[in-house]
């Protein structure tokens, strides 16, 4: 239905750009089928809804942000690594305590093996996740990744692993399974740990 009423809405309107980040934004979310069957609907929605936005002008700012966030984790999912980074580094930029695409720079840096890098950068969301206090935001986000601090301590377990640092793979691996309420990701940490 939602889908719908926003397909009418972008017909009359073709450049609302609230309506086309929250057009991208019901295609990325969507579980029935994966990202990738709706990217370049989505990429061209939020890419003209980040054209269409001031994000000097508060009334826009948001909706900017958040379309640049989108064009960076559709582009992540599709492959384009640098077009991902080229995007969370705008946001960032913008918004230098932007959650979610600190994140997506960690995980960029992973998927790339580059794990000096990722390390830092999942550091670096960890720390501004850590200050992040919702009563003093002035920006109205869709924040996907507020508290998502297992995938960051998770993978600088794995990173830790990978570089034969026990100590600091145990260490990260027991922080994660502290962190974490999903059951799945808890039996992968404990897994992690007997290894």
């Amino acid at each position: 239905r939602s889908k719908r009423l926003l397909e009418n809405q972008l017909a009359y309107n073709p450049d609302d750009a609230f309506a086309l980040f929250n057009y991208a934004q019901l295609l990325r979310s969507r579980k029935d089928r994966p990202i990738t069957e709706y990217a370049d609907t989505i990429i061209r929605c939020a890419a003209q809804a980040a054209s269409l936005t001031d994000p000097n002008n508060p009334r826009e700012r948001h909706i900017h942000l958040m379309a640049l966030d989108q064009l960076g984790w559709t582009h992540f999912f599709t492959g384009n690594l640098e077009r991902a980074i080229n995007y969370c580094r705008r946001a960032v930029k913008l918004k230098p305590d932007y959650l979610d695409p600190l994140l997506l720079l960690a995980h960029i840096s992973f998927k790339k093996r580059d794990y000096e890098a990722a390390q830092k950068e999942y550091r670096r969301y960890l720390d501004v996740q850590a200050r992040y206090d919702p009563s003093k935001e002035i920006d109205n986000l869709i924040l996907l990744h507020v508290d998502n601090r297992v995938a960051a301590t998770f993978n600088l377990g794995l990173i830790a692993n990978k570089q034969k640092d026990r100590k600091a793979a145990i260490r990260w691996f027991q922080r994660a399974y502290r962190d974490v309420s999903n059951d799945k990701i808890r039996l992968l940490a404990k897994e992690a740990l007997k290894r």
